[in-house]
């Protein structure tokens, strides 16, 4: 195993990964939408949450790499409005 000699040691290297894993955790309670969505979710059937996931997660993806291309393609992503009854008619 290669060592990165510009890396923290010990007891550096334990405070840095706490100090990360504290501002994870407080990104995660102070954000309402993620309780909403994890409260949702578990409320799906389970044979429904791999799809739905799949679809949350090619959207992210697409969005990320549209916001990242948009200055070289012109390519822009926006948010559409539907109201979600005409998603299940």
């Amino acid at each position: 195993m290669r060592v990165d000699p510009g890396a923290p040691r010990g007891l550096d290297a334990l405070q840095t990964l706490l100090t990360t894993a504290r501002e994870l955790v407080d990104g995660l309670v102070t954000d309402p939408q993620l309780g909403r969505i994890v409260r949702a979710f578990s409320m799906l059937p389970e044979c429904d949450r791999e799809p739905i996931l799949k679809v949350l997660e090619k959207d992210a993806a697409w969005r990320r790499i549209v916001e990242e291309t948009a200055g070289a393609t012109g390519i822009m992503c926006c948010v559409i409005s539907i109201p979600i009854d005409k998603h299940f008619l």
